[in-house]
């Protein structure tokens, strides 16, 4: 049974978060352990208690993020018609993919380090293969398609979508969703 984080140890890890986070908006990237170190004025050694790796500190970004794109498509799979909720859950998807820097990395690795984003990550990926499945069956999907598919793709959109200029990103992101959904459709 593990131990019970220490208040001053969970102060210290909502701290890190915090700052790895505005650094991160920022600057579009994740800081290095020992740069977030010199950022919050911790030891090093704190810094790597809490993130062994530049992984961890990701993961750890992420699993808020992932936690709310895991609801996105549990709400999408509550609709009725499954190429709607196909369709609800991609454009659900790749939206907060592309709000939440970093998100997409941590849903498309093979593999996760933090046993709270192995969780999520196997949840979303058997919510993801239900929908998939169904609406296949329904045929608004083509039958050729695989989950594996449907996540690099939506990674892609999310990835092109960056590389537009800020103030067009929205109507760049509602354009390469139909050419992606578009692409899907039986």
């Amino acid at each position: 049974m593990p131990r019970p984080t220490r208040a001053d140890a969970h102060r210290n890890r909502v701290r890190l978060l915090a700052a790895a986070r505005t650094r991160h908006r920022a600057e579009g990237r994740v800081p290095g352990l020992n740069e977030l170190a010199r950022d919050v004025g911790m030891g090093v050694g704190t810094v790597y208690r809490h993130f062994p790796t530049q992984r961890a500190l990701e993961e750890g970004l992420a699993v808020e993020p992932l936690l709310r794109l895991v609801a996105v498509v549990r709400d999408a799979a509550a609709v009725g018609d499954p190429g709607e909720a196909f369709e609800r859950a991609v454009r659900g998807s790749v939206a907060l993919q592309v709000r939440e820097v970093g998100l997409g990395e941590v849903v498309t690795a093979q593999d996760a380090v933090d046993p709270d984003v192995a969780a999520a990550k196997a949840e979303l990926r058997s919510l993801g293969r239900a929908l998939l499945e169904a609406a296949q069956k329904a045929e608004a999907v083509r039958p050729d398609v695989e989950p594996a598919d449907v996540e690099r793709l939506a990674r892609g959109v999310e990835v092109a979508v960056r590389l537009a200029p800020e103030r067009g990103r929205a109507a760049v992101l509602a354009a390469y969703l139909e050419v992606l959904l578009a692409g899907l459709r039986a």
